[in-house]
């Protein structure tokens, strides 16, 4: 009996190792609607998206702050998800910073605590070199094209102000007046007249007569 159904059991047998490859084969969860399914049965996702089945979401990426070393003068220099200084929210996508960064990939590094107490600006590289300020000899430079021009930020205080957050008074200073082996400073100051109406205002180093 057996040997007259041997060629039913075969393409049964055959029938179910096809549909145990395919259930085998095929990608997991179908990559969940994110993603396509590679030719190796593995989920590519759809950006925004990460996980073996495309079910995690994923973060920002930015050049990272640490990274693993590739010689003994460089690193390597692949995107990171939060820049390797957060951690990634696989519900929503958004990198949680650590503390001191900042940026949706967490690519800034902020030391503006307090957001400068109110008593300064912060400022990235770039538009801290760009700033002209006499009174505080701030300089205007150009500084645009290293890689932290725009993701180191700090505090520029208000005159009055110092620290690193803006939040300690500053007392007068002034050359010390025992000092020997010096020469004396010479400030030269013009006042020019236009449409004189018998009184000027002679202003320096952002301060004005009244």
């Amino acid at each position: 009996m057996l040997l007259g159904r041997r060629p039913e059991l075969l393409l049964a047998a055959l029938a179910l190792c096809c549909w145990l490859a395919s259930v085998r084969g095929a990608c997991p969860s179908k990559c969940n609607r994110h993603g396509t399914c590679g030719s190796d049965n593995t989920c590519i996702c759809f950006p925004g998206y990460a996980g073996y089945d495309c079910n995690d979401r994923a973060c920002p990426t930015a050049s990272p702050w640490v990274d693993f070393a590739t010689a003994d003068n460089s690193v390597r220099s692949v995107a990171e998800e939060c820049s390797n200084r957060g951690r990634c929210n696989r519900g929503n996508g958004r990198c949680e910073c650590d503390a001191g960064f900042g940026g949706v990939a967490c690519e800034r590094l902020q030391i503006c605590r307090s957001n400068c107490n109110g008593h300064g600006k912060c400022m990235s590289m770039r538009a801290m070199a760009a700033a002209k300020n006499d009174f505080n000899l701030l300089y205007s430079a150009t500084y645009d094209t290293p890689w932290d021009a725009d993701r180191i930020y700090g505090c520029v205080c208000d005159h009055g102000y110092t620290g690193v957050d803006c939040s300690l008074r500053q007392c007068p200073y002034g050359d010390d007046p025992v000092s020997t082996g010096q020469v004396d400073e010479v400030q030269s100051v013009s006042c020019l007249c236009s449409g004189c109406t018998g009184t000027f205002t002679l202003s320096f180093r952002g301060e004005a007569t009244r």
